[in-house]
């Protein structure tokens, strides 16, 4: 079977893929390093150039952690207009209708708007 012939964007994706393999391997090591260094200087060295590339990789907690709380925002805003649906189809349909068909008709209702949401938010 002959090798297929790469262009030269899948090299260069494969050259960025090496390259960020090698970057996470260095910040998963650098705190070793620093364990196993046998002068303090050294240890210092280490220490300063894993904060500076977590820094610099936005790893120092700032960046993902305002990522995360608006992630969890966005979560609980599209849950609650859900838990929204889902009550207003109970109070309309519980007077006249079975409960176990009130029920399942809220759920889907209340699944169809989570994603309905869901797709939006995505696409923005």
């Amino acid at each position: 079977m002959p090798k297929q012939t790469k262009t030269l964007q899948d090299l260069f994706h494969e050259t960025l893929k090496d390259i960020y393999y090698a970057e996470k391997k260095i910040l998963t090591s650098l705190p070793k390093m620093a364990k196993a260094a046998y002068s303090p200087d050294l240890r210092a060295a280490f220490e300063k150039h894993e904060r500076e590339r977590k820094k610099r990789a936005g790893l120092n907690g700032s960046v993902r952690a305002r990522k995360a709380v608006g992630l969890d925002a966005a979560g609980a805003a599209m849950g609650s207009v859900g838990l929204f649906v889902f009550a207003w189809v109970i109070c309309k349909l519980a007077p006249t209708h079975q409960p176990y068909l009130v029920i399942a008709a809220a759920t889907v209702c209340w699944m169809i708007v989570s994603l309905l949401i869901w797709d939006l938010r995505k696409r923005m």
